[in-house]
């Protein structure tokens, strides 16, 4: 997708799907993940998006992914301490690997992304309701995403806070 003049062709559907996530509640946190998931792949071609949750004692769990078969849901992993969790978790900020040299210099699983096509990663931390990181939005994309997008992927991860915080802990 193009950057800020394109947006408009989509943004009535890009709506749509936030409006899935802000009030899709409803039909519980799994339908508020697919409609981001969505909002990902027609916002920016997302090769694969995973969310996770955050325990706040340095834990994660996998609560949605893409390629299931990849990533599967219910995997648990520590997020030990590092630049990066400083970074995202920590700090609240978000985190772009734009090219396939930076993925690999944070991430050991770098040859799985570029299996799956990512070229790049965004790391978007989910704010809780007190403002604290509960989870992770994660898109992988198969190019450079725009400032605009980045935005609007950030707005997304945003919008995940209360289905996050409302599905069981992992």
């Amino acid at each position: 997708m193009a950057e800020p003049d394109s947006l408009s062709a989509i943004w009535p559907e890009l709506c749509g799907h936030a409006a899935k996530l802000a009030w899709g509640l409803g039909d519980g946190p799994a339908a508020a993940f697919a409609a981001a998931d969505q909002a990902a792949e027609r916002l920016v071609a997302r090769t694969y998006s995973t969310i996770l949750q955050l325990d706040g004692g340095g834990m994660s769990c996998r609560l949605f992914s893409s390629v299931p078969q990849t990533y599967p849901v219910g995997v648990a992993k520590p997020l030990g301490p590092s630049p990066w969790r400083d970074h995202v978790v920590d700090r609240g900020e978000v985190f772009i690997a734009a090219t396939p040299a930076e993925i690999a210099a944070h991430f050991p699983d770098f040859e799985v992304v570029a299996s799956l096509g990512g070229r790049c990663l965004a790391n978007i931390p989910v704010p809780g309701a007190d403002g604290r990181i509960v989870g992770l939005f994660n898109v992988a994309g198969g190019r450079a995403f725009g400032a605009a997008e980045l935005r609007l992927l950030q707005l997304i991860g945003h919008l995940l806070g209360p289905p996050i915080s409302a599905a069981p802990p992992g």
